[in-house]
């Protein structure tokens, strides 16, 4: 059983806060009551507040938080698939399904492996799935290589980073920068958000990893 510590505190504060705010204010803000909720299991993922869970409740939430995940996102997917039988758009649908999955894949990745690695990975990764999802579109031999020339581009900064961090650092900060104001400008709401989680943000982890690993000389 968990005890009543400081941690409990503040969820309880939280908690209380939301019911104010949305008896006196707005609705949306019963919502608030999800940080009540997640604040404990989100402090002792990031390792934060380690002192006030012993390696029991860790254990606990770990395996809670994993199921809890897989819950929401066959809920999203299910309610997607309804929607779409429906006529109706499922692009909310599918922005909560790949902000769930790519904020675990890059937690995941960056938690366990060495920042080399990191960038390396998660800059390949973004290159070669921009490159598949350009080929699969289809069209014309020449339009189909123009098209998937930013991905390859991509993908050949992320290998360079195996031996030029730096560099490669360098120039996928110029590219998030780039891409990051293409979709603000030239794409719709829904459509904006998924590609600044999918490329823009994975892009800029991946910078940032290769950056801390010019700090140390380690290999992939």
């Amino acid at each position: 059983m968990v005890k009543w510590d400081r941690i409990s505190w503040w969820a309880t504060g939280i908690f209380v806060v939301s019911l104010v705010l949305g008896g006196a204010v707005h609705g949306a803000f019963l919502f608030l009551m999800l940080g009540a909720y997640l604040l404990r299991p989100t402090l002792h993922a990031l390792g934060l507040a380690r002192q006030y869970a012993d390696e029991r409740q860790l254990q606990i939430q770990f395996h809670a938080g994993n199921i809890g995940f897989a819950v929401a996102m066959l809920a999203a997917a299910i309610l997607a698939f309804k929607a779409q039988l429906e006529g109706r758009q499922i692009g909310e649908y599918v922005f909560i399904i790949s902000a769930g999955v790519a904020a675990k894949a890059i937690v995941g990745l960056v938690m366990a492996a060495e920042p080399r690695t990191v960038g390396v990975r998660i800059a390949c990764t973004v290159g070669l799935l921009a490159t598949l999802f350009t080929l699969l579109e289809g069209g014309s031999p020449i339009g189909m290589i123009v098209q998937a020339a930013p991905g390859l581009v991509i993908l050949a900064i992320g290998v360079l980073g195996r031996w030029r961090p730096l560099v490669s650092a360098i120039l996928l900060s110029a590219a998030t920068v780039y891409i990051g104001y293409f979709f603000g400008v030239a794409q719709s709401p829904i459509i904006r958000w998924q590609m600044e989680l999918l490329v823009t943000l994975p892009l800029a982890v991946a910078a940032l990893s290769l950056f801390r690993s010019t700090r140390s000389v380690p290999a992939v």
